[in-house]
């Protein structure tokens, strides 16, 4: 996990839109645990929950192909 690019994506929204496409799953969960803590930018979260789900269902898609 790269502890800057967590901290680079929550500097604000735009950096976030910038980042989030680079970021692992552990780097956008860690991301969400922060923002949450802090209670405070609610379209911050939604974009990090959004992705968060993009990449699990990317995950389950592969494990669904790879099964085939």
């Amino acid at each position: 996990m790269n502890e800057w690019r967590v901290s680079e994506a929550l500097v604000s929204f735009s950096r976030l839109r910038e980042i989030l496409p680079q970021m692992t799953e552990e780097e956008i969960i860690r991301a969400i645990a922060l923002e949450e803590e802090t209670h405070r930018r609610q379209s911050v979260l939604k974009l990090l929950y959004r992705q968060a789900r993009r990449l699990s269902r990317n995950k389950l898609h592969q494990a669904i192909n790879q099964e085939k």
